[in-house]
């Protein structure tokens, strides 16, 4: 455990709150679920030295290694975090590694995306008709105004 973050420490303890190497976290991760489970509470400072949590947090964290061997810890801890995986309370869960490929399978294609350019939109010249000119509807105030211009044209002229 580190007091600062380092390429192997790169996760905060839940129950310590010092960085951790990423099969800790997940080991962590996997023992506050058991305890959430059987109403246990919040696991205790430095919950492994307590022989009721040791050869838990031992097996979890043995078979945390082994998945992170085969597994990014990226995919790993958001197939946890995700909606199926947030009802698992054990890494040896048989139907764990489908849930950490589904989560790489959707890691990898928003990569994918945000590697390609969006493609641009072909702009097509197009010809465009000049649309007709605004003429005023005929209406009371516009006869009037008419009216008014060719009165005030008849009087200029005479």
């Amino acid at each position: 455990m580190a007091k600062q973050r380092t390429e192997k420490s790169k996760y905060k303890s839940p129950s310590t709150a010092v960085w951790v190497t990423p099969a800790q976290y997940i080991a962590e991760i996997m023992c506050q679920r058991k305890a959430d489970r059987h109403n246990d509470g919040k696991l205790p400072f430095k919950f492994w030295n307590i022989s009721k949590w040791k050869t838990e947090f031992r097996h979890q964290i043995t078979q945390a290694n082994a998945i992170l061997k085969r597994h990014n810890h990226v995919d790993v801890i958001n197939g946890l975090n995700s909606y199926n995986g947030s009802k698992i309370y054990s890494l040896r869960f048989p139907g764990l590694n489908a849930l950490i490929d589904k989560e790489k399978r959707k890691r990898e294609t928003k990569e994918r995306v945000v590697a390609q350019p969006p493609p641009k939109p072909e702009l097509r010249k197009t010809a465009v008709e000049p649309g007709k000119p605004f003429q005023s509807k005929k209406s009371n105030l516009g006869m009037l105004r008419r009216l008014d211009g060719e009165k005030k044209g008849e009087e200029g002229k005479g």
